[in-house]
């Protein structure tokens, strides 16, 4: 299966193809924590859901992902605790 938008192919099971097709295609915000491991994958796959110009600020250096916000399974921001105000904010 082919994703417009991602490199390379996809992999899926035959009977799930009509599911895949038939979801609305929605475009959901998630703000996820550090260390996220869903985000962390497998380093061959990380250019799926990041811009590699944007590696040092959504990865540290040992490769653990920092708090990020998603859209539609995309890393497009990130975001941070203010202990002192006790406010999130984001930067994108």
């Amino acid at each position: 299966m082919r994703v417009e938008g991602l490199l390379g192919e996809l992999l899926t099971l035959t009977e799930d193809i009509d599911h895949i097709r038939a979801t609305p295609t929605t475009r959901p915000r998630t703000a996820a924590r550090f260390g996220d491991p869903g985000l962390k994958g497998h380093f061959a796959t990380r250019d799926r859901y990041r811009n590699a110009a944007h590696h040092a600020q959504v990865f540290n250096m040992i490769g653990e992902v920092r708090a990020v916000v998603t859209l539609a399974g995309r890393i497009v921001g990130t975001w941070a605790w203010d202990k002192g105000t006790r406010t999130v904010y984001t930067a994108s």
